[in-house]
């Protein structure tokens, strides 16, 4: 006979608690700006800094990109697909587009975009077409 009464299964606001939530913890107190802060600091640090480091120029540029140009945020596909072809053409290897395509996975997962429209083949065809044309290169050992 688990479970409150008057409860469905799925979590919903009754009387300023969540429903299934103890009288002790009132769910308001979770839209405080102390705990969206707090959450904001959480998903930070649930990446490992590296990975933060490595992606905050590429997606700087990619935002940096979409804004000049008005294009509404969060890009579509096709003009992710139309930046990835531009670095691609620009940069001819194959770490710019791939580059680009990680970080905006990054700026996805971290601010709840669906990131399906960017993993298209319409999307990511510079990246795909770089793999192949790079396929045969082979990075200089040092020495």
């Amino acid at each position: 006979m688990g479970g409150s009464v008057g409860c469905s299964g799925t979590p919903r606001v009754q009387g300023g608690l969540l429903c299934g939530s103890t009288p002790d913890f009132p769910t308001s107190l979770l839209l405080t700006p102390f705990f969206r802060k707090f959450h904001e600091g959480l998903l930070s640090s649930a990446r490992a800094a590296r990975t933060l480091r490595n992606y905050r120029l590429a997606a700087l540029k990619l935002v940096w990109y979409g804004f000049t140009r008005r294009l509404a945020w969060p890009l579509t596909g096709d003009a992710f697909g139309l930046y990835l072809a531009k670095l691609y053409k620009e940069r001819s290897n194959i770490g710019a587009p791939t580059t680009a395509k990680n970080a905006m996975s990054l700026l996805c997962s971290m601010n709840n975009v669906d990131p399906a429209p960017y993993n298209t083949l319409r999307a990511t065809a510079a990246v795909e077409a770089a793999r192949r044309d790079h396929k045969h290169v082979v990075k200089k050992s040092a020495g």
